[in-house]
């Protein structure tokens, strides 16, 4: 089932959540499998239409984060749109800048990137609600200055959403705006519960754009300081979830997945969730998707980094079917990552097909995908560790965890319950 696909439901023909399928009644593992291996299914057993309405997956178990790539550009594709089911947590990366008007464009730019407030509030009435600003176009305009214009304006709506990346500064000054450096939270109601999240967005290119959360990849290193007390930031703050968008870009092209800015978005990313309670990235620039990795934390939890989300609704970019929506549940309790899905998606023409995955090949992985045939998908039980077992507990692995390493984490592992 190919379904065409405006921006207004691009965060609708992905997989319902399994929790859903739950509250609905299917509580049985071979029912909630059922749901990850045939949506057929799903949509003949309950009726889509009843996903609608967010607040129908009250009583779910589990966290839907789910991600788009590049979008943008004030071209109207998100307009006259109703507000259908969204995922969670619903991020998309906004390459451009966020005005109204440009008086003087960057002369230095081959490509002038706009995305009107309107466009904004499309993107929000079709079911984004965490937005990257950080990326190489958010220096487009100089009067008024990128940075302090899209700063000005993604605050009208922090109502809304929650977004990060740029802050108002000083466009001629050499001292980096501390402000940018410090991640935004906000409350979400989620089925039922307050959830708290802490966001940050940050671009790796090879330039300085004063006023955006950055990495210089030609002069500066992962490990920058500010990035150190932007990381800080998020495990720091009082919440329950966190979240870290990275764009790239360092003038090399289209399909930039192992240069020097994509290496230190996996350098960031990773240190993000091993040493500062990161659950998931979400990266972008390459135009292309790129790997899908699962890393383990030194608290015992789990997070993804979805390297490259490729390309979505955006007219200045190439079109063409090499592009995921990345997706991740975790349990709504423990934040613990359990399934790790992608959709393949052709962009062009201001709009956006879901592939089959017979059309499309799975992102490289530190997992072994499972497929049907609208996604590909894994499931895991732990520390990377892919549940195979269902409801079993393996009581001799168990015994030979405990006896070397100890702690919840292999009773996770086991499929076993924790005394």
């Amino acid at each position: 089932m190919n379904k065409f696909v405006s921006a207004s439901i691009m965060s609708t023909l992905v997989f319902t959540t399994l929790n859903h399928c739950k509250s609905r009644g299917f509580n049985s593992d071979s029912d909630v499998q059922a749901v990850i291996e045939n949506q057929d299914w799903y949509e003949k057993k309950i009726g889509i239409s009843g996903a609608q309405n967010p607040d129908d997956m009250s009583t779910a178990a589990l966290l839907d984060v789910r991600g788009v790539g590049d979008s943008g550009v004030d071209v109207g594709p998100m307009e006259d749109v109703p507000q259908l089911w969204r995922a969670d947590l619903s991020f998309v990366n906004l390459e451009s800048i966020v005005a109204d008007s440009c008086s003087e464009q960057n002369s230095g730019v081959d490509f002038f990137f706009r995305s009107s407030l309107a466009q904004v509030r499309k993107a929000i009435g079709a079911g984004f609600n965490v937005f990257s600003v950080a990326n190489n176009h958010a220096r487009d305009c100089f009067v008024p200055y990128g940075p302090n214009i899209t700063s000005q304006n993604m605050a009208s709506f922090n109502d809304k959403i929650l977004w990060h990346g740029v802050s108002k500064t000083d466009e001629d000054s050499n001292a980096e705006p501390l402000e940018v450096y410090t991640p935004r939270i906000k409350e979400f109601l989620i089925k039922g519960r307050k959830i708290r999240v802490a966001f940050a967005a940050i671009a790796i290119q090879s330039w300085s754009m004063n006023g955006v959360a950055q990495i210089v990849s030609s002069s500066e290193n992962p490990n920058k300081p500010l990035i150190t007390k932007l990381l800080t930031g998020l495990a720091n703050a009082d919440v329950d979830f966190r979240m870290l968008s990275v764009h790239t870009q360092d003038g090399s092209g289209n399909n930039r997945q192992e240069d020097t800015a994509v290496g230190y978005l996996k350098a960031v990313g990773e240190r993000f969730i091993k040493d500062f309670k990161g659950n998931i990235v979400f990266g972008s620039g390459p135009h292309t998707k790129a790997g899908v990795k699962v890393v383990n934390s030194a608290d015992g939890h789990s997070g993804v980094i979805f390297t490259s989300l490729g390309n979505f609704i955006h007219e200045g970019v190439s079109a063409h079917g090499d592009n995921i929506l990345g997706r991740a549940l975790f349990d709504i309790e423990t934040k613990q990552l359990k399934t790790v899905q992608v959709m393949p998606v052709a962009n062009g023409d201001g709009s956006v097909t879901f592939l089959s995955t017979s059309e499309a090949s799975a992102p490289n992985s530190n997992f072994t995908w499972s497929r049907n045939t609208k996604s590909f998908f894994a499931q895991f039980n732990g520390l990377n560790t892919p549940n195979t077992r269902g409801n079993s507990c393996d009581e001799a692995k168990l015994k030979t965890c405990l006896q070397f390493n100890g702690g919840a984490p292999c009773y996770e592992k086991w499929g076993c319950k924790a005394p």
